[in-house]
């Protein structure tokens, strides 16, 4: 089975997350990324393909698109690839579970900042505090402080440092200004 063409555009059909070939298999998974979001029929096929894929390109990706889901059943899955050995399925668990946008996957991120590999660590801090994951709220303020008093990476600390004053920025206020918009 491969992915087939129709009139220039991708003809989606689950069946391509179990095609032999991982880049049809990623081909589908990233067509679907931010496209999912009120066809929870999609959700269970994603879990599937995550917990059956060998191909770490293919993996990260299905992650990140089963987060785009906003579903809080993506959070489980994502968090099982957050335990793998390999820091690349790590950080596509990281990007899964901020795409979540759920409360509940906050912690996970948060479990991360104390991840053995420095790559994890900064994308969990970078993750903390992205405009679209931005969670004020104290525990993550604290979280990170913590992270800074052991943290040895110089890279990692710099971006710890940013995300830490981002979370303590207020958010402005909303306008309606169509400046604001452009």
């Amino acid at each position: 089975m491969h992915t087939t063409m129709f009139r220039g555009h991708y003809r989606y059909s689950l069946s391509n997350l179990r095609d032999p070939d991982p880049q049809v298999r990623y081909n589908e998974a990233k067509a679907r990324l931010c496209k999912i979001q009120h066809r929870p029929e999609v959700i269970p096929a994603l879990i599937d393909a995550l917990e059956c894929e060998d191909d770490g390109k293919t993996r990260i990706q299905i992650a990140m698109t089963l987060g785009s889901s906003r579903s809080e059943r993506a959070i489980e899955p994502l968090t099982q690839l957050l335990q793998s050995e390999d820091p690349q399925d790590r950080i596509g668990a990281l990007y899964g579970l901020s795409f979540t946008r759920q409360p509940a996957a906050v912690d996970y991120i948060i479990q991360a900042l104390h991840d053995s590999d420095a790559h994890v660590r900064s994308l969990a801090v970078s993750r903390l505090s992205h405009p679209h994951n931005r969670h004020p709220s104290v525990k993550v303020e604290d979280a990170i402080a913590e992270m800074l008093q052991t943290e040895q990476g110089e890279v990692v600390r710099k971006g710890a440092h940013a995300a830490l004053q981002y979370v303590r920025t207020p958010q402005a206020a909303p306008s309606n200004r169509l400046i604001d918009y452009i």
